[in-house]
């Protein structure tokens, strides 16, 4: 996969090393240390982890780091982050400290992970699914995904995920006692219960480890950049490169449904694109993107340029397949390309409100849009998008499984999973 990086002026973890401003690192480590005196250890990790991604990470972070795994009794994390913070009494202390202390205790015999929506934008809530299955298997629990009532994509009651995917696990098995224990039986698929706010609030990853109760429910992000280091050293994941990481668990746990499969193949029919090889699916995203990261235009002159790369190889009758949530976007390409320009003919805005925000939404509708979507782009023989958009990831995630070789994925950008978010651990 190709990617235009370029920095929007701030630190995002894997665009670039930066200059260390020493003033800003100091404070970055005094945030990250108070944390962890807080009792918010995974702040504090959050912190040292994008430090790191940019090169600011020196032997003050790492034995912060070293700390941290301690008091999650994860000795092997542990040992990693003190062979990096150099040699030093505070070092050989915590050296000691390692060989001391036992590993977490197993999760009792068949214990589940309920990973509920995180309530945002179609593969913004996979991408949570996808970080809370590394949790689950950190952990040694069974997922279980159920998308309630949190969720932007159901219609009604019952599992939105089930209406997209094949089910994982199974909601009957959460049972006994629940962490944390504003959870049961009852309320598992109900609105939203203090995910940002109030008691067991902004609970991503760490807070799971070790627990003996029987159920964990995950109701917060935890992008699995932010997890990765947490892998065991048996895991099938352990060492690998982050798009290999979502490849494999795409392939295991989120299998699109049969009869949505089915309603992709009739949309690339009547599209006539047939194998997708001589199409060029371009992915662009508008609405709330704009107030997300600012000023677009560097992007879009970055798409000019994979564009015109990725139509070059192609020759001159490849076709586009334009899909966007954005209408001035879907006016630009066919005052372009005119002709050579398909389209789904799925839903858009001229706002700067994304689509599964807007109250008049038929989420179960726009769900499958963006799924069919995806499954269109994967298909094409290259493609272009944005790589701070989970759309785009998700769309390259699929056609890499596909087998749609690295140099026909161009993502234009910082890369959206790269992104620890640590803000979002932060308390007012």
């Amino acid at each position: 996969m190709k990617t235009r990086a370029f920095s929007f002026g701030s630190i995002i973890p894997g665009v670039a090393a930066l200059p260390i401003n020493p003033q800003r690192q100091a404070e970055l480590l005094t945030l990250a240390g108070e944390a962890v005196a807080r009792g918010e250890l995974e702040l504090g990790d959050r912190l040292c982890r994008e430090m790191q991604a940019v090169g600011w990470l020196d032997e003050r972070g790492w034995l912060l780091i070293a700390q941290i795994a301690l008091k999650v009794h994860r000795p092997d994390v542990a040992k990693r982050a003190a062979s990096n913070a150099g040699d030093s009494p505070q070092t050989r202390a915590l050296s000691r400290a390692i060989a001391e202390i036992a590993p977490p205790p197993m999760a009792p015999q068949g214990a589940v992970h309920v990973i509920r929506a995180w309530g945002q934008g179609f593969w913004s809530d996979v991408d949570h699914v996808i970080g809370q299955l590394l949790v689950a298997e950190i952990c040694g629990r069974s997922p279980i995904v159920l998308w309630g009532r949190t969720s932007r994509f159901g219609a009604g009651s019952g599992n939105a995920w089930d209406s997209f995917f094949e089910p994982v696990g199974d909601a009957a098995a959460a049972m006994g006692d629940f962490f944390p224990p504003k959870w049961n039986r009852e309320n598992l698929s109900g609105d939203e219960n203090g995910a940002f706010s109030g008691p067991w609030s902004r609970m991503a990853a760490l807070p799971f480890f070790g627990r003996p109760e029987q159920a964990t429910v995950s109701d917060f992000h935890a992008p699995p950049a932010g997890v990765l280091h947490w892998v065991r050293a048996d895991s099938e994941f352990s060492g690998r490169p982050l798009g290999d990481v979502y490849a494999g668990l795409i392939a295991r746990h989120v299998r699109v449904r049969a009869e949505i499969m089915e309603k992709a193949e009739r949309m690339r029919q009547r599209l006539g694109i047939g194998d997708g090889s001589g199409v060029l699916a371009i992915h662009i995203r508008g609405s709330d993107k704009a107030v997300e990261m600012g000023d677009l235009r560097p992007v879009f002159a970055a798409y000019d340029a994979e564009i015109k790369e990725q139509l070059d190889t192609m020759g001159p009758g490849a076709r586009i397949l334009l899909l966007t949530d954005w209408e001035p976007a879907a006016t630009e390409y066919r005052r372009r390309f005119g002709s050579r320009v398909l389209e789904t003919g799925a839903r858009r805005t001229a706002g700067k409100v994304g689509l599964h925000f807007l109250a008049e939404r038929d989420g179960r509708q726009l769900g499958e849009q963006v799924l069919i979507d995806t499954l269109l782009a994967a298909g094409c023989g290259a493609l272009v998008g944005m790589a701070y958009s989970n759309v785009s990831l998700f769309m390259s995630y699929f056609a890499r499984l596909r087998g749609l070789a690295a140099q026909r994925i161009s993502l234009v950008g910082p890369n959206l999973h790269e992104n620890l978010n640590s803000f979002l651990l932060r308390r007012a």
